[in-house]
């Protein structure tokens, strides 16, 4: 039914796939509900962290890639990567605005507009037009904060029919007095200025919640290119991990595997690389 459609399917779909559902691959939603919903049923659980992403995934992976004698090399803009001249097992350069470095192997675990930049100076061109139809849809975070603690009935909430599609209570994360609204997708809303949305969104929230008190502080953050249009046919553009060239492999969650753009796909694709590295390596 439309009511069915409008508050279980679109919301679903919207924000598994950051894609509207009128174009949005079924393939692709039906990988993510196989695999929340048919196996184990903590498959399906809801974590929220209570930590930013980056001390809850960045800095320890640091510390181990540390650990095992490696370094990482924070705040360096890499300008170009080239095939080497020299006869050793180093086959890449990469240039830096410090220095160039030397390597037998090469992940690009970047985003595909960034990834065709550093590709099309190479012999691979059906890779670089492949990477270049890569199409990107934006997510938008408003950030309110209250001049007092809140108390909300769920941590997580849903709306349906306005610009809010759902709110996080960041009292998970001790933060009382903040919420975080999430528009998934594109719409009007991204051609608002920044205080008419957060108007408009106060409004809304203020309509389901009337006793909340004053807002002292709001931010809005625009990434306009959160994730890639999960769209019908999009498996058929998504690249493999090995390229064309020896020694030279992409990582991300846009690479070909079975979800869209999620943490858990980048996850899945960096861990299949770093196999099908390790599995050359160890026949050579």
């Amino acid at each position: 039914t439309p009511r069915l459609i409008q508050t279980l399917w679109e919301p679903l779909v919207l924000g598994a796939l950051n894609t509207p559902l009128h174009e949005a691959s079924t393939q692709l939603f039906m990988n993510v509900l196989r695999d929340s919903f048919r196996y184990k049923r903590a498959d399906s659980d809801l974590l929220f962290p209570t930590k930013d992403l980056g001390n809850l995934f960045a800095t320890p992976v640091r510390k181990h890639i540390e650990a095992l004698g490696s370094s990482v090399s924070v705040g360096t803009k890499v300008m170009g990567i080239r095939q080497s001249n020299h006869q050793t097992n180093n086959q890449w350069q990469v240039e830096t605005r410090k220095e160039t470095l030397q390597a037998r192997h090469l992940i690009l675990a970047v985003p595909p507009h960034r990834a065709h930049a550093l590709i099309c100076p190479l012999p691979l061109p059906t890779l670089a037009q492949r990477l270049q139809q890569f199409d990107t849809y934006p997510i938008t975070t408003i950030y309110l904060q209250f001049d007092t603690h809140i108390t909300l009935p769920e941590k997580m909430i849903g709306f349906s029919g306005g610009h809010a599609q759902w709110l996080f209570h960041r009292s998970f994360c001790q933060q009382e007095d903040l919420v975080a609204i999430i528009i998934s997708g594109p719409g009007s809303h991204m051609e608002m200025d920044k205080q008419t949305l957060t108007d408009i969104i106060v409004g809304e929230l203020k309509q389901h919640y009337p006793h909340l008190p004053d807002i002292i502080h709001s931010q809005v953050i625009r990434e306009k290119r959160a994730t890639f249009r999960a769209t019908a046919g999009i498996d058929d553009l998504r690249p493999e991990n090995q390229t064309e060239l020896n020694g030279l492999w992409l990582a991300g969650d846009y690479t070909r595997g079975p979800y869209p753009a999620t943490l858990e796909g980048a996850v899945q694709s960096g861990v299949q690389c770093a196999r099908q590295i390790i599995k050359q390596l160890s026949a050579s």
